[in-house]
């Protein structure tokens, strides 16, 4: 019985996804299969000049401070003492 009702449900989640794949591929293909020439029309070599500034100071090396908080032990909460008990008349 559970196959019955497994079976057209395993056959729409395929088809769902035939369909994704044909639109992926409908959509980025002629992109795709357009890859190797775009990368043989790129130049081997790509010259990227950069600048790189470093601003250093000696002071504020000294003057930071690390806070870390405090993850000590705590004391167990006490409950209150229960009433003594008393024996029945």
């Amino acid at each position: 019985m559970i196959t019955l009702a497994l079976t057209p449900l395993f056959a729409t989640a395929g088809l769902f996804a035939i369909g994704a794949i044909a639109a992926s591929i409908h959509r980025y293909g002629p992109t795709a299969l357009g890859l190797r020439r775009m990368i043989a029309e790129c130049p081997e070599t790509r010259e990227i000049r950069i600048t790189v500034t470093e601003v250093f100071s000696e002071q504020r090396k000294t003057a930071a401070r690390i806070l870390r908080p405090e993850f000590g032990v705590r004391p167990a909460a006490r409950l209150p003492e229960p009433a003594p008990l008393r024996a029945a008349a």
